[in-house]
Order: structure tokens, then C-alpha cells, then sequence
């Protein structure tokens, strides 16, 4: 958070690049937070449909 409010020599370099370290970092956070699962139910699938899982019997002992 620093860069981004940078003042003085250099602030306005400093400051872009803050900027984009910032939002690069929130945009990272986001991704992983909701295409983690998303990830994880498509592999899942995935092996649903070639091991021929039912959904309520997945061979794992839970029940979903």
C-alpha cells in the first residue's frame, strides 16, 4: 500500500507501480477464492465420467 500513496522523488513511477502490484494482488485473491471450486467440481466431473460414478455414490464415502 505504500507505493500507491508514494509521494516525493520518483512518486510517480512508485506510484504506477503500486498501482499494478496492488491490483494484481486483488485480482489473484478473487481468482483463486472462486475458481479454486470451480476447478475442483470440473476435475471431479471429469473423473465421475470416466470412473461412471453416480452423483450420490462417488466410491469416497461421501455422499454430496
Amino acid at each position: 500500500m505504500p507505493l500507491v500513496f508514494a509521494e516525493g522523488a520518483g512518486a510517480e513511477m512508485r506510484r504506477t507501480l503500486g498501482t499494478a502490484v496492488f491490483a494484481g494482488m486483488i485480482g489473484v485473491t478473487l481468482f483463486g477464492i472462486f475458481l479454486t471450486p470451480v476447478f475442483f467440481y470440473v476435475i471431479q466431473w471429469i473423473i465421475d465420467l470416466r470412473t461412471g460414478a453416480t452423483s450420490g455414490n462417488r466410491g469416497d464415502g461421501l455422499m454430496r
